[in-house]
């Protein structure tokens, strides 16, 4: 089930995505675990694929964490790049 929660022109932004864009918005970071525990959301790659559709930027950079097990890893870590441009 798709929730939305605005439109974009004539596209709708699920709450998801909504969610996401007011997450980093302030200038936080957010990774797919954070996605999950702060926002429920468990499939974070794709809702910004959506939003980089929609025409906002966003970047990306790898990581390094380390796993429950210590072992050391690389995540995606995703940061907001700006709004829209109006003329598209």
């Amino acid at each position: 089930m798709r929730c939305e929660a605005e439109h974009i022109g004539d596209k709708k932004m699920t709450r998801q995505q909504q969610r996401v864009l007011d997450y980093i918005k302030d200038g936080s970071t957010i990774t797919s675990l954070d996605a999950y525990n702060e926002l429920g959301i468990t499939r974070l790659a794709a809702v910004i694929y959506d939003l980089k559709n929609l025409g906002y930027l966003i970047g990306s950079r790898r990581i390094s964490v380390k796993n429950r097990f210590d072992e050391k890893c690389s995540v995606s870590e995703y940061f907001y790049g700006g709004e829209p441009n109006a003329t598209k």
